[in-house]
């Protein structure tokens, strides 16, 4: 329990502090929360998960094995998305919106 300790505090208290500093600062600097969710979207959590993985001691075939899941996935979402679009009749820009996106 005593090494759980430090891990807890090392983790949460930078959330802690980002967030405090969002509560006192956003109302002031009139900050929009949606210009700041989409930069969390699509900026700091790719960012946040390359850094992790970026220093993870992974072998080989590990990260052979989540590349080919990950694409595995990607592809049957495409053609789940591809047979719903089809099956429902939908237009081929709809189906290849759904597909592409």
């Amino acid at each position: 329990m005593r090494d759980l300790v430090p891990i807890f505090i090392d983790t949460l208290t930078p959330v802690f502090l980002v967030i405090g500093v969002g509560f006192f600062l956003g109302p002031r600097l009139e900050i929009d929360a949606r210009s700041m969710a989409r930069a969390a979207y699509y900026v700091f959590a790719p960012a946040f998960i390359f850094q992790i993985l970026s220093n993870a001691a992974l072998e080989a075939g590990v990260v052979i094995r989540i590349i080919a899941v990950l694409g595995l996935t990607s592809v049957i979402a495409g053609l789940v998305a591809l047979g719903l679009g089809r099956a429902l009749r939908r237009p081929a820009k709809v189906v290849a919106t759904s597909v592409c996106r």
